[in-house]
């Protein structure tokens, strides 16, 4: 899934947790158990330019810098923010949450993700089992065509939306 798919779930599903002392750290689990649960689902992901990908074993993929760095992380920053703003626009009261919640739901919901670029550098524990921990949940059947990709996500995150407004 994308960051902004990501994204949008976590904040979902911090909605669904009472107000509490707790709240923080119990909607940082359950936005990471989310990004988990939701890499399961086939889906398509964009490749940023500074991945070159190992078909063959996915670990051994790598980074490169440069431009196709920079250009990249304005990919995927953009990208999250787009998701982010999604989420707060549909999800976020400030009178059910707080601002240290909405963070914990977006960091956990990406943290994931985010590891990746370590285990790309360093390739040592403990980056090396938390990157096969991510592999393992992601679904084996990826979409390949971005458009029908980016459909099946839209219609996830409007299940998943529609779910949690409905539970709410």
């Amino acid at each position: 899934m994308t960051l902004a798919t990501h994204t949008i779930i976590g904040i979902g599903l911090a909605t669904l947790l009472p107000p509490g002392p707790w709240q923080p750290v119990a909607v940082f689990g359950l936005a990471l158990a989310g990004h988990y649960a939701s890499d399961m689902i086939p889906h398509w992901d964009y490749i940023p330019p500074f991945l070159v990908i190992d078909e063959e074993n996915k670990l051994n993929t790598r980074m490169i810098g440069g431009g196709k760095f920079v250009a990249g992380l304005l990919m995927v920053g953009a990208e999250f923010l787009l998701g982010a703003l999604v989420g707060i626009v549909i999800f976020f009261d400030p009178s059910q949450m707080t601002i240290p919640v909405l963070l914990a739901s977006v960091v956990g919901s990406i943290l994931p993700d985010v590891l990746q670029p370590l285990y790309y550098i360093f390739r040592r524990e403990p980056f090396t089992s938390i990157q096969k921990f991510h592999d393992f949940f992601h679904a084996d059947r990826r979409l390949r065509e971005q458009v029908g990709g980016i459909i099946c996500q839209a219609i996830v995150v409007l299940i998943f939306v529609a779910v949690v407004l409905n539970l709410r």
